[in-house]
């Protein structure tokens, strides 16, 4: 009976562009901009920082 099961993997699929945590120290200034742009702040500064490396 298990040889003929399938095993299926729960949770989130892998990603291709997996994140990783890193730690960066900011000017306060910077940070307090960042943060008054609203939810989400921290996902549109990985974007503009993804552009500046691939140069768009």
């Amino acid at each position: 009976m298990l040889k003929r099961g399938t095993v299926k993997r729960a949770g989130r699929p892998i990603a291709t562009n997996p994140r990783r945590q890193v730690t960066i120290r900011l000017p306060e200034s910077v940070l307090a901009a960042w943060k008054a742009t609203g939810p989400g702040w921290q996902t549109r500064m990985a974007e503009l920082l993804s552009k500046h490396v691939r140069g768009c």
